[in-house]
């Protein structure tokens, strides 16, 4: 009888935390928040961009092509908090499509709202508060998986 508990309990345990596992995604398949950052533009029209879901998940996407490499998470409360800083920035509802010869870009997504912002790298005269946010935003990515 004790080796059946044993077999029981260990069943248990096996079946509870595979209930526990979260969801991955990719970008194009996530329905959530979602904010796109890089810079495209240049001589070859090249896109490096980044994309990082309210989950935590940051993907990497070089090219135009839909093929993302995943990243190191990023901790939800941090997530949370570079989200409200879009909000409070008001990055969801600005209009600036500046682009240059080589661009930054950051675009905001989250159900039927989608917002592009688009400024050129070499703009000395751009607002301080989105490159800071801009600069936050790339620091995530200086560590991959």
């Amino acid at each position: 009888m004790n080796h059946r508990f044993r077999i029981f309990i260990l069943w248990s345990f096996i079946l509870l935390f595979s209930f526990c596992k979260t969801k991955d995604y990719t970008p194009t398949k996530y329905e959530g928040q979602k904010i796109s950052f890089g810079t495209s533009g240049g001589f070859t029209g090249a896109l490096d961009a980044y994309h990082l879901i309210s989950n935590g998940q940051l993907f990497k996407q070089e090219g135009r092509k839909e093929v993302f490499t995943a990243m190191e998470s990023v901790p939800k409360k941090e997530v949370a908090a570079l989200f409200q800083q879009l909000l409070d920035l008001k990055l969801h509802e600005l209009k600036m499509d500046d682009p240059g010869n080589l661009s930054k870009f950051i675009e905001y997504e989250a159900g039927d709202i989608k917002n592009k912002i688009v400024w050129p790298v070499e703009d000395k005269n751009a607002n301080a508060d989105y490159n800071q946010f801009y600069q936050k935003l790339t620091n995530l990515t200086k560590i991959t998986k």
